[in-house]
């Protein structure tokens, strides 16, 4: 049911709310909409501007269970409001405390991401939207807890009003707006004391800092927005100019992206950061990563992200996420058999008829029952195999060195093993001399590959 209007005044507020979802919110329309809402004035505030213009929503709270009993009064508060309004209503408890100690996190980044990580199950959907309540102060004090911090332009440049079907259309009003807003429309709403403590950063500036740079600065808070603004222009620039470079220059493959290095360093550092952000390149590491930009083939450079390799004039990179499966070992219980992989696949089969020839990219190895189960897997470091020929063992990485072979095909090589994990095959290289086929051979393996082309 709609929010009853009861003074005049406040159809200001309420007209510039629809005109900015009118003009910024096209995603409203035939939306499912979502409204996280804790019991506060903003939120409450939001969620009757919402009702106001006959918008179907659908309320979300979280209780952290950080301030009892109030945390279950206000949950209580926002359900029974729900109600009344006949307004569908989602709740969760979180034990914040205990998921801040297992995460790593402060307090309020646990609270943050545990919302979040709740909300975005709820917008799966195409036409789900959620909406928050922050408001032109919380993107001021963000602004200035992220100058605090130290920050590039990307922590500068504001909340923003529309991201990842994440809606903010409060975040031109002030908070004074919004208060007279509630005032004017009687707005029961419940008040969190904790905002009144000055044991936050957000807090200190809410209640100590900023009301003084109001004090001596006319026109702070419009000032501060035009700031907020002209930041935010200029990372959108950047960003489409790194987007342009990533287009244009990056070789997709599936399992690494390749760059030619001098299109690189042509680059200006801050581009360079802009290009490589998503990959972990920050600021405070990006000199490190533009030096090893002119590094040596074989060069390598980390994050926390991804993995970066100089292999002559190209630079190679690789998700973490793909060195995980690094140590699986694949079990060969049956044969025919095969495998496959970004890179190659292996074929195994047994036959009883001596070979009249040796095909190319094949190896033959002698079979008994014993070999069984056959292992295959990615070589390690002190790997040794006797290649076919020699009675001595050899380092696998010598072999691979003495063949040239780039850091980056090193890293996808594949060795087989039998059951007692003696090494048989280096794919591409060689078999093991002491399963060698002989004329007295009844029944052997070949294992054929072929390299896949990316």
């Amino acid at each position: 049911m709609p929010a009853k209007i009861k003074r005049a005044s406040i159809f200001v507020m309420l007209d510039n709310f629809k005109q900015r979802i009118d003009s910024h919110y096209y995603a409203f329309e035939n939306a499912k909409i979502f409204v996280a809402n804790s019991g506060g004035k903003d939120s409450m505030a939001l969620t009757h501007l919402l009702l106001s213009l006959q918008l179907p929503i659908t309320i979300l709270h979280c209780n952290f269970k950080l301030r009892i009993p109030d945390a279950d009064l206000d949950e209580e508060f926002v359900r029974t409001f729900a109600n009344k309004h006949k307004i569908p209503f989602h709740s969760i408890q979180f034990n914040t405390t205990m998921e801040s100690t297992s995460l790593g996190l402060t307090i309020q980044e646990t609270a943050r991401k545990l919302r979040y990580d709740w909300f975005k199950t709820f917008i799966q959907d195409n036409n789900a939207i959620l909406l928050t309540a922050h408001h032109l102060d919380d993107n001021i004090e963000t602004f200035f807890i992220n100058l605090l911090r130290g920050t590039a332009l990307k922590g500068l440049s504001g909340i923003p009003h529309n991201s990842n079907k994440i809606c903010r259309p409060l975040l031109n009003f002030t908070q004074s707006e919004i208060e007279q807003y509630v005032k004017d429309n009687d707005i029961d709403f419940r008040q969190d004391e904790s905002n009144f403590e000055n044991k936050y950063l957000r807090n200190k500036l809410r209640n100590s800092i900023l009301p003084s740079l109001i004090e001596i600065t006319s026109d702070f808070k419009d000032k501060i927005q035009q700031t907020i603004e002209s930041v935010h222009e200029a990372d959108l620039f950047i960003t489409k100019q790194a987007n342009a470079f990533i287009q244009n220059n990056f070789i997709l493959s599936t399992d690494y992206v390749k760059i030619e290095r001098a299109q690189i360093l042509s680059l200006d550092p801050v581009l360079i950061e802009y290009v490589f952000r998503q990959y972990g390149v920050q600021r405070v590491n990006r000199s490190e990563f533009i030096k090893f930009l002119s590094s040596k083939t074989g060069a390598q450079f980390y994050t926390n992200k991804c993995d970066f390799l100089v292999n002559r004039e190209q630079i190679f990179l690789t998700d973490k996420r793909e060195s995980t499966s690094h140590s699986e070992i694949i079990s060969i219980t049956n044969l025919p058999f095969t495998w496959r992989d970004n890179n190659y696949e292996i074929r195994f089969e047994k036959s009883s008829q001596f070979p009249k020839a040796f095909m190319n990219h094949s190896h033959y190895v002698q079979f008994s029952p014993n070999l069984m189960p056959l292992k295959l897997r990615k070589w390690q470091a002190g790997d040794r195999i006797i290649p076919l020929g020699m009675t001595g063992s050899k380092l696998i990485s010598d072999i691979l060195i003495d063949n040239k072979v780039s850091k980056l095909d090193k890293q996808n090589t594949i060795v087989i093993l039998d059951s007692k994990d003696t090494m048989l095959s280096l794919i591409g290289f060689c078999s093991a001399n002491q399963v060698k086929l002989t004329p007295k051979t009844k029944e052997y393996i070949i294992i054929t590959w072929s390299k896949l082309t990316k």
